[in-house]
């Protein structure tokens, strides 16, 4: 009996040994460090890991206007950065009060990825969401669902929400579409300036219309949880190298006899 054990114990070893080979194999340069679900407070955008610096760059929403928010982002001028996001298939969120800099956040992104697509709303932010029309989204929503059919690699949506509630739909829409959320904010001076806005927002919204946004606008984001999640490429390859490892162990006649013997 005691050897019998031995030998289980020796298999069990065996498969814990292969299975720390085949993680070994994950290419870590494609790895992300992501927000898995949000809720309204605090914001936390995705991390990229660089296998080849061994270090971790922050993705972060920091800039100002036209070039000076177009060099703050690294997702628009670090090609490590650009080149994991077009693999990871990627939505981004942009948020922010109107006039605060979207728009030029998201021209920017288009024109850094040419086949992405974008959805923007044409119906102007409200402050209270919850009395408004509930098909007020359904135009982004339909160009969601057809950007997810046809796995476009990256997503931008603009539908000039406020309300974390609408937030929590896209991010689980993302997921259940096998895509990372990036949940990008302008970072510009004004961008609680409601003086500064009304004369920004191509809205022509009043100081007090802002106002009023502004104290409906849930800017900060925090995670539930923090996580380590494979990129899709990563994920086909450690599923095969199990599939074949698994192959490995049906050709194997002494794992065979102990398998059957435990059952």
């Amino acid at each position: 009996m005691e050897s019998k054990l031995e030998r289980i114990q020796q298999n069990l070893n065996f498969i814990d040994k292969k299975l720390s080979e085949l993680k070994k194999e994950i290419e870590l340069r494609n790895g992300l460090l992501f927000v898995k679900k949000c809720q309204a407070r605090e914001l936390y955008l995705p991390v990229e890991i660089s296998a080849r610096r061994s270090e971790i760059r922050k993705v972060t929403t920091m800039g100002a206007k036209h070039s000076k928010v177009i060099g703050n982002f690294p997702f628009l001028n670090d090609n490590g950065t650009i080149e994991t996001i077009k693999e990871a298939h990627t939505l981004f969120v942009l948020r922010g009060l109107p006039g605060s800099g979207k728009s030029i956040l998201g021209k920017a992104i288009k024109e850094k990825y040419p086949q992405s697509l974008a959805c923007a709303s044409k119906f102007p932010p409200v402050a209270d969401e919850a009395e408004t029309d509930c098909d007020r989204y359904a135009q982004v929503d339909e160009g969601l669902e057809w950007g997810f059919k046809e796995i476009k690699n990256v997503i931008v949506v603009d539908d000039n929400h406020l309300a974390a509630k609408r937030l929590d739909h896209l991010t689980s829409l993302a997921r259940d579409n096998d895509y990372i959320v990036l949940i990008v904010s302008p970072k510009t001076e004004w961008r609680n300036d409601c003086e500064k806005l009304a004369t920004q927002s191509q809205w022509k919204l009043t100081v007090e219309q802002l106002n009023s946004m502004k104290q409906s606008y849930q800017e900060y984001i925090i995670p539930y949880f923090f996580g380590w999640f494979l990129l899709r490429r990563s994920a086909q390859e450690m599923r095969k190298n199990a599939e074949d490892f698994l192959k490995q162990l049906s050709e194997m006649e002494v794992f065979l006899k102990e398998f059957v013997g435990c059952t």
